[in-house]
């Protein structure tokens, strides 16, 4: 599949050595595409505070590897590696930069454990996504939002890439959906259920799109809606269907659909008496994972949940992706 190109433009007095280090570490073959975004956004930081020297200064180090309010141990940690890569970079042309030890330890926590959500709870909380009244300022965020949950638990996309749709991607003729530039810079084209596709045509039917408006879920203005819009009425929805929350970065959360999607479909595979570890592959196209050990996670999440069923293996079918179930 052709994919749409992604490029970053520095223009700091360190835009000239950035631009180097990242095409030296994308001429050996990496990645790099993290690193560069995130050395784009030191870029800007480095104009908007007049930086005119380029000399990374332990102020400027430490201004950027403050911790963020709200901000995942992760997300910290991909700017800090990205940062110190490219001071040892600088050191190895000359420069005397001395990268800080950092008193506050910057590693990963124990990794965030998933909540999965069973089949009951899911149809709870589309049922009561169905049932939100109509807001009174005229939004159609009441028949947006069970579409894009439906859609999030039939396809296991990220929430980014479901608010990134356009109406071009969605293609409920032949059933499928396009996520172009994803997480990796990885475009897929994932085949749709049947009833997720019965579900999206309906929604379609109810909707009355802004003029003019480009994205499969559009807001009043016919511009994506934010993650933050989507969060909220989720916490919202998850009160209503009596799903307790645990507050900030414990869960459940919208993304958790993603997980749930995963190890649902696992179940269903290992429930058909399908070879889990044939369907691994697959799965990880479907996710848009760039490698299977991603993936594998779900595995052990799967026999957590249903731990009778991953003993049973022994033929693939492409029938192991998980319907959406339409509460109407």
């Amino acid at each position: 599949m052709q994919s749409r190109s992604y490029h970053f433009s520095y223009v700091s007095v360190f835009a000239d050595d950035i631009k180097e280090y990242v095409t030296l570490k994308q001429s050996m073959g990496l990645w790099f595409r993290t690193e560069a975004e995130n050395l784009h956004r030191f870029d800007k930081m480095c104009v908007q505070k007049g930086v005119s020297i380029p000399f990374l200064s332990e102020d400027l180090i430490t201004a950027w590897i403050y911790p963020r309010e709200g901000e995942r141990d992760n997300t910290r940690l991909a700017r800090i590696t990205a940062l110190r890569g490219f001071v040892k970079y600088l050191n190895s042309k000359g420069a005397e930069i001395k990268w800080l030890i950092l008193h506050q330890s910057y590693q990963t926590q124990a990794q965030f454990v998933p909540y999965i959500f069973t089949l009951e709870e899911v149809e709870r909380i589309l049922h009561t996504a169905d049932a939100q009244p109509t807001p009174a300022n005229g939004s159609q965020f009441n028949i947006i939002f069970p579409a894009i949950l439906r859609s999030l638990y039939g396809t296991g996309m990220r929430i980014s890439e479901a608010l990134s749709l356009k109406r071009e991607d969605v293609d409920l003729k032949c059933g499928f959906i396009t996520v172009w530039n994803s997480k990796f810079d990885n475009s897929r084209r994932l085949p749709i259920s049947k009833s997720l596709q019965s579900a999206l045509l309906l929604y379609e039917a109810k909707l009355h799109r802004p003029m003019e408006s480009v994205y499969f879920f559009p807001n009043s203005t016919g511009e994506p809606y934010s993650q933050r819009t989507v969060y909220d009425k989720f916490r919202d929805v998850l009160w209503q269907s009596g799903i307790s929350h645990g507050g900030a970065r414990k869960g459940p959360r919208v993304h958790d659909f993603r997980h749930t999607f995963s190890v649902h479909s696992l179940q269903k595979c290992a429930d058909s008496n399908m070879d889990t570890y044939t369907f691994l592959p697959i799965l990880a196209t479907y996710l848009g994972h760039k490698k299977v050990s991603t993936t594998e996670k779900y595995l052990r999440l799967t026999a957590e949940a249903f731990p009778a069923l991953l003993d049973r293996a022994a033929v693939l079918s492409d029938t192991a992706i998980p319907e959406v179930r339409d509460s109407e």
